[in-house]
């Protein structure tokens, strides 16, 4: 569970003196009480991408860092462009449908925007054949 890991990780910090880390932790784990006493692990990484969004606004690379270490690797273009393949072969050729099929299984393991485009762009050559 992320959250377990968290608190483990704030202790660890503790121990060790790394003030700077531990105050970040403890910002982040107030963010994650807020929703929940225990937030499950789909609540987890959804603060973890909001508090990335800001950290990368903000150009904090130590705080990118640290919630990077915690959230799932993102699928690659050709990762991404793969599945639609598989999923249009498959009879689906609804944006929807196929945006809907395709998180079902990858939620949260793509960029969400990139596989719009890429589902676009692939009903847009499938229409012209």
């Amino acid at each position: 569970m992320i959250y377990k890991q968290v608190n483990e990780d704030l202790k660890f910090a503790m121990k060790n003196g790394n003030t700077e880390e531990r105050d970040y932790i403890k910002v982040v784990k107030a963010e994650l009480q807020r929703i929940s006493k225990t937030p499950t692990d789909e609540e987890c990484l959804k603060v973890f991408k909001a508090l990335k969004k800001s950290a990368t606004e903000n150009n904090l690379q130590s705080e990118i860092n640290y919630l990077d270490g915690y959230l799932p690797t993102l699928m690659s273009e050709d990762e991404i462009i793969t599945e639609v393949d598989k999923i249009i072969k498959s009879g689906v050729v609804n944006f929807g449908k196929i945006m809907g099929t395709f998180n079902t299984v990858f939620r949260g393991k793509a960029d969400n925007k990139l596989v719009s485009n890429i589902v676009k762009n692939k009903l847009r050559t499938e229409q012209k054949k």
